[in-house]
């Protein structure tokens, strides 16, 4: 890691007056995100400075590989201080390894592109965009499916408490050749 100070030596400044700049990569990274999402075997590359923490590389989740973009403002604006942007693929193991075991509904791989918000560390908002273009989905009790290979894409907006726990979420499928 790359550490840089710059104290100033005038009477009275504040602590805010000291610059700091911390610059790395980091290799079998491992923190907790609030009580559900915890982060393994990374290796992020670190920007850090007196305003925020800038994190980006690749992370396991629930022992799934990951791109993650995470920025942690220190003196935000409003009540958003984390900021995490996740990309990868699902398969049917690593959506169970999640705690997401979609059994019967959903079957193969499963592009994922979220974003995940809160305050200091704890999650508190998802935005997902899944690309089921190659899985295949269905419900039987309404007659429709997708085979693998034919477009379709999900969108899942949800909210979680303090706890990391789910507590309301609203999902859209598009694609045109649901049957």
């Amino acid at each position: 890691f790359d550490v840089s100070f710059r104290v100033p030596t005038i009477r009275g400044e504040t602590i805010d007056s000291v610059s700091i700049s911390v610059r790395g990569t980091a290799s079998a990274f491992a923190i907790s995100l609030g009580p559900h999402t915890k982060i393994s075997n990374g290796t992020l590359d670190f920007n850090v400075d007196n305003t925020q923490l800038r994190a980006t590389g690749k992370v396991g989740i629930g022992g799934v590989n990951l791109e993650m973009d995470w920025l942690e403002a220190f003196k935000p604006r409003g009540p958003i201080t984390t900021q995490v942007a996740l990309r990868g693929t699902l398969d049917d193991a690593a959506r169970e390894a999640l705690g997401l075991p979609l059994g019967k509904l959903v079957s193969g791989p499963v592009g994922i592109d979220a974003a995940l918000t809160g305050h200091r560390g704890t999650i508190g908002q998802a935005l997902v965009h899944l690309d089921l273009t190659e899985a295949s989905f269905g419900l039987d009790m309404l007659a429709w499916k997708k085979p693998p290979g034919t477009p379709a894409s999900a969108q899942i907006s949800a909210k979680l408490d303090a706890n990391g726990d789910l507590r309301a979420a609203d999902l859209s499928i598009d694609g045109p050749s649901l049957v």
